[in-house]
């Protein structure tokens, strides 16, 4: 009966937690991390350090960089020196991708020692890099195994102020313990990908969103103003006419805006909302005779259709326009739509509206919307 060391180890249960989860993210990794770290100072001793470091290519060449360690040290360890040899011995573990332990051959600390006096008791290595931890205190074991999966993805190190005898069942657990490492590694920076991709298309989706100009989902909006005092008769036609575009339009008419609330922010809004507008300007002059003008322009219709006139005539404006009205016996029109072609409104020699007014208004209507 075989025994199988590797299911009954921390790093046995650890590779099987990492060979069976599909999405590693931050939180997940953070909780090995704690995981790991109490597992090698219950294992190697309270002053024992752990790291973990990410292979990364920066301008001056290959680094590694701290991915997490057990006491918030961080550093950067270029993989080669000037000369082209390995930086350190993590260094050289990971370009080489063989595991080292490192001890002296007389049990002192390595920054004390030549570097004639190590030895390393894993992969025979010879020739080693001096070592300095980042902790500053002295290290009388040095523990590093490379991390690989489809490619290399850095190297985590061990560091004991005591001096530890290499074994095989400290080099199969931490093997294994390299092995888990690696596919949490490779798992997290897909993760990281995935969640960096769908960042990016959730900013250039809102780009689009916020510069482009997609086709209104509900129909077109008509705004509709004159003044209260306006012509029934005139204002009738209008209303007939609109009926008749219901399949096309949503009609709004300024008088028939009931919320609470200011009624010129409303009406500002609704026209901002608006793609045509139908403006009758003029309103009845009160107690005139003779030769004097009989209608004016209603100065609050005026600023409504200075706005759509403004809104329509945007640079960044959608295909839209207006219609304004007014009655030939006013005086000259505004300057700022002077140039618009107005629509008179047709009278008989009695005064009433004519029946062609209603007709066209109906072909102006066709010209900007489309047959009803």
């Amino acid at each position: 009966m075989s025994y199988n060391y590797a299911a009954r180890t921390f790093a046995g249960h650890l590779r099987h937690f990492a060979r069976s989860v599909d999405i590693v993210d931050k939180s997940t990794f953070d909780g090995v991390r704690e995981l790991v770290i109490h597992y090698v100072k219950r294992e190697l001793g309270e002053g024992a350090y752990f790291e973990l470091l990410r292979e990364q290519q920066s301008q001056s060449g290959l680094i590694l960089h701290t991915f997490w360690s057990s006491e918030e040290k961080w550093q950067v360890l270029p993989v080669r020196d000037q000369e082209g040899a390995p930086a350190s011995a993590i260094s050289l573990a990971f370009e080489s991708e063989r595991p080292l332990w490192v001890v002296t051959r007389d049990r002192t600390p390595l920054d004390a020692a030549s570097t004639a006096d190590y030895e390393e008791q894993w992969s025979g290595v010879e020739d080693l890099p001096p070592h300095e931890s980042v902790t500053r205190r002295p290290v009388s074991t040095l523990i590093v195994v490379p991390l690989r999966r489809r490619r290399p993805l850095g190297a985590f190190c061990v560091e004991s102020p005591w001096h530890l005898e290499a074994t095989d069942v400290a080099r199969s657990e931490l093997g294994l313990l390299g092995e888990a490492l690696a596919t949490l590694l490779e798992l997290w920076e897909v993760n990281e990908t995935h969640s960096w991709l769908t960042a990016e298309a959730v900013a250039d989706l809102r780009d689009m969103l916020t510069k482009a100009k997609f086709p209104r989902l509900a129909q077109p909006q008509i705004f509709v103003a004159h003044a209260s005092t306006a012509d029934e008769q005139v204002t009738d036609v209008i209303r007939t006419i609109l009926r008749q575009y219901e399949s096309k339009l949503q009609i709004t008419f300024w008088n028939e805006i009931t919320e609470a609330g200011n009624i010129t922010l409303q009406v500002g809004e609704r026209i901002a909302q608006s793609k045509f507008g139908v403006c009758y300007l003029s309103e009845p002059v009160q107690g005139t005779s003779g030769r004097e003008r009989r209608y004016v322009d209603n100065p609050n219709v005026v600023f409504e259709a200075g706005m759509l006139h403004a809104l329509t005539n945007a640079a960044d404006a959608p295909p839209s326009g207006w219609i304004p009205i007014r009655e030939r016996d006013s005086p000259a029109a505004p300057f700022d739509f002077a140039s618009e072609r107005i629509l008179e409104v047709a009278r008989t020699t009695t005064g009433d509206v004519a029946s062609r007014f209603e007709s066209d208004l109906r072909r102006r209507l066709n010209a900007l919307l489309g047959p009803a």
